[in-house]
């Protein structure tokens, strides 16, 4: 596998392939370029693990990252080209549109090792939701992700090139003494090694 490059298969075939997939893992695909492909179907997909795939500069386009409404587990690691998560389609080239992306599902999310990660998105047009998001990870990467009051994945800063922080959202459990409560929103809890 490590010689492959594209996802898909030989023939011209205009029909989806593997439409019921839901578990998709790709491991040690050095020279892979593109994750998405037109003809594989990723809108049952519910975990998604990519590692040590050298090649790749970002993770999905933002046509397909839209259709990824199942998506509960998303684990990428060890990918050190990896710019961003999504990345603007190749057709869009008028970047005044706002974009946004909602993972309704997620509800874990880790990044591990992406030393040149400089974002989720292309564009600064970009908003990622994660409104069921109970774990993040962060860490050995160069920015600093959190989750907003409105259940928005933001970037919160660059990450000093040695600094190891892993942040992890834990659910709260109980409701506050004074008897407010949060409507399901998570906390964010910091650790820096």
């Amino acid at each position: 596998m490590k010689e492959l490059m594209h996802l898909g298969i030989g023939n011209d075939n205009s029909e989806s392939v593997f439409p019921n997939l839901e578990i998709l893992n790709v491991n040690n695909c050095g020279r892979l370029k593109n994750l998405t492909s037109s003809i594989i179907s990723f809108r049952n997909l519910t975990t998604l693990h990519v590692a040590n795939c050298e090649g790749l500069k970002y993770l999905t386009t933002y046509s397909v990252a839209k259709c990824l409404h199942k998506l509960k587990s998303l684990e990428v690691e060890n990918c050190e080209s990896m710019i961003e998560i999504v990345a603007s389609n190749e057709d869009e080239e008028d970047s005044r549109n706002y974009y946004e992306i909602a993972f309704s599902c997620l509800q874990h999310l880790k990044l591990y090792y992406l030393p040149s990660l400089r974002g989720c998105c292309s564009s600064g047009n970009c908003t990622v939701r994660v409104p069921s998001l109970n774990s993040l990870i962060v860490k050995e990467c160069l920015i600093e992700l959190e989750i907003s009051p409105d259940g928005s994945l933001s970037q919160s800063g660059s990450r000093p090139e040695r600094q190891q922080i892993i942040e992890e959202v834990e659910e709260k459990e109980e409701e506050e003494d004074d008897g407010n409560e949060t409507g399901g929103m998570t906390q964010l809890i910091a650790h820096t090694n």
